[in-house]
């Protein structure tokens, strides 16, 4: 599913690239030379894919065609779900229900998110509701396929771009795009995240001819990012918000060459 999305525009190339190990081979002539095996943060930032682009579209079209992939249009959103505890067209009863209650979770929030209910109106709230809770409608064949009914494909469309943009970054994490997101998205992205590597899940989903990719492998290194980020970006928010005022009066002395710190005098 993963070449699918690539070439669909579902994953960014970067992200489709990293994984735990990289493969970097050297080719001369056509042939392979020589291969190493190493990790993301060990390959020199100017060989891999620029982050957040996409597969050109035309090349994505040719590959599809080149690699005998049939990709499924669809007339309704679906999350195809495989690896882990999907087997063909049928997935554990846990592994379902990991899936959906997290998916829901995330979905809500990037709802609250996008479009708060603070200005809203009771009715408003309980319409947007019910716009926003997903349900699944039939199977698809293949992988196995949550068909979701959609009460707004507006407000449907509106979250599946975030949602898409969320999955769009980097495995090693986006500092500014974490601190721009809410206490409540991280939260369920993270929870989204720890099932689907917990199950060792991957999800495609398909709508309105866009798409957006995830794996296990992608989801663990995800969250350990965000995590990670999570923790300096409010070390630092504690750290400009603390006042500390200074009483005393003293002259520059020097710089501590081996301490590597400022010197004064009383």
């Amino acid at each position: 599913m993963e070449l699918e999305a690539l070439c669909t525009r579902g994953v960014t190339m970067r992200n489709a690239v990293c994984k735990a190990t990289v493969d970097l081979v050297d080719y001369v002539n056509g042939k392979a030379r020589s291969l190493w095996r190493t990790s993301p943060e060990q390959v020199p930032a100017g060989i891999l894919p620029k982050r957040g682009a996409y597969l050109p579209q035309e090349i994505g079209r040719r590959s599809l065609v080149a690699l005998k992939i049939k990709s499924r249009p669809q007339t309704q959103p679906v999350f195809r779900c495989g690896g882990g505890v999907v087997y063909e067209n049928n997935i554990t009863f846990a592994g379902l229900a990991a899936v959906t209650q997290c998916l829901q979770g995330l979905w809500t929030a990037i709802a609250n998110f996008i479009m708060p209910r603070a200005s809203m109106t009771p009715d408003e709230v309980s319409a947007r509701l019910a716009d926003t809770t997903l349900r699944m409608n039939v199977g698809v064949v293949g992988s196995f396929g949550i068909g979701v009914a959609v009460g707004n494909d507006a407000t449907f469309a509106k979250i599946a771009a975030e949602y898409k943009a969320l999955l769009a970054m980097p495995p090693d994490g986006d500092l500014k795009v974490i601190a721009g997101l809410s206490a409540e998205v991280l939260k369920a992205y993270s929870t989204y995240l720890r099932a689907l590597g917990q199950n060792n899940i991957e999800i495609l989903a398909n709508w309105s001819g866009d798409a957006a990719f995830i794996g296990h492998e992608y989801a663990e290194q995800a969250r350990e990012a965000i995590s990670s980020a999570s923790g300096k970006h409010e070390q630092v928010a504690k750290l400009n918000t603390v006042p500390e005022m200074i009483t005393s009066r003293g002259f520059f002395d020097s710089f501590g060459i081996n301490k590597k710190q400022f010197e004064f005098f009383n």
